[in-house]
């Protein structure tokens, strides 16, 4: 099992824990944070998972530098990305002529 405490210290995050379902992945340019994809098993949904996991993730950006995290949030996790504080933008961005089906969000640390 991969260590958590572990991969704070990496510049890439990848945090992959299949026997509990969630694997998220981020890394780090600068001082921005990109927190690339969290996936949480829909079994294991609701019990507070993606909320423990971007928490760690924003932890181990500041330590690391970075001012802020940016992500994707599409259409179904809006409201979780909203209550975890993150400002998103007010419109779908439209990109190579096709409106997309995700907002850019940013949080600053």
């Amino acid at each position: 099992m991969i260590k958590l405490k572990d991969l704070l210290e990496r510049k890439n995050y990848p945090i992959v824990e299949p026997q509990k379902g969630v694997k998220i992945y981020g890394s780090i340019d600068r001082n921005e944070a990109k927190l690339g994809s969290i996936e949480i098993k829909s079994s294991l949904q609701g019990q507070g998972l993606g909320q423990k996991y971007v928490k760690e993730f924003e932890t181990w950006a500041k330590k690391n530098g970075a001012k802020l995290v940016k992500i994707d949030a599409y259409k179904k996790s809006i409201p979780f990305w909203k209550k975890m504080g993150y400002k998103l933008e007010k419109d779908f961005p439209v990109m190579y002529g096709h409106k997309q089906d995700f907002k850019i969000g940013v949080k600053k640390l």
